[in-house]
């Protein structure tokens, strides 16, 4: 394919790839160089990888595809996200109140 310019591996968020089976949409997939923001704040709110260390946690790092891209001589290279956006239902928490 001597016009191929970009090549992709991507991994989708879902119950397939990730534990935690992250809701998915309907609609296209869409491709994020980093993890998806709607996704972090799931996770916060969920409380899921508080207990790591730091808060965070290897699973919002993209996996390294380098030894599935060798031999690809193309400008772009590497890994994304893929994911069909929802719309999460994060319920609030309460207020504090200070009596």
């Amino acid at each position: 394919m001597p016009a191929l310019e970009q090549f992709h591996i991507v991994y989708k968020l879902d119950d397939i790839w990730h534990e935690h089976g992250f809701p998915k949409g309907a609609g296209a997939t869409e491709l994020f160089e980093l993890f998806p923001y709607d996704v972090q704040r799931f996770l916060f709110h969920e409380e899921i990888h508080l207990d790591d260390e730091d808060g965070q946690s290897e699973c919002q790092e993209l996996p390294n595809s380098d030894h599935l891209l060798e031999g690809f001589n193309v400008a772009k290279k590497g890994s994304l996200w893929g994911w069909k956006p929802t719309k999460f239902d994060l319920t609030p928490y309460p207020e504090f109140s200070r009596d």
